[in-house]
């Protein structure tokens, strides 16, 4: 997180925390179907470009955040949710980066977000 280096004052700090944490806030409420809406969408279209993705993931982010908070999606489900709603070709290409990562790793077992997302932007 580099930008929170750059904040020169509270108020500063707290608006980049927002952005790195959208979830943060209680500002925005999600309904389970909203996301469901959200994670068909993508599966649907294939993202190109790690603009793209960002853009998706923070509104992911957001939503899920939420929907764990207030125990209407577990952990696992936001994990398990991110790599299905990607396009089947994206889908193969993230599982076989995150492979050759981890060798080891037991397929059955549904990485983090953030290694999923470093597996995205690797990809793109």
């Amino acid at each position: 997180m580099p930008n929170w280096a750059k904040a020169t004052d509270w108020n500063a700090l707290k608006v980049v925390m927002q952005k790195c944490y959208p979830a943060s806030t209680d500002t925005q409420q999600f309904t389970y179907q909203e996301f469901l809406r959200l994670v068909c969408k993508p599966s649907h279209q294939e993202i190109t470009s790690v603009t793209e993705w960002s853009k998706y993931l923070n509104k992911y982010l957001a939503m899920t955040h939420y929907l764990v908070r207030h125990t209407c999606l577990s952990e696992l489900e936001q994990r398990r949710y991110l790599l299905e709603s990607l396009s089947n070709t994206l889908h193969h290409e993230v599982t076989a980066h995150l492979r050759l990562v981890n060798p080891t790793r037991d397929p059955e077992e549904v990485e983090e977000v953030n290694k999923i997302d470093e597996a995205i932007s690797y990809c793109l």
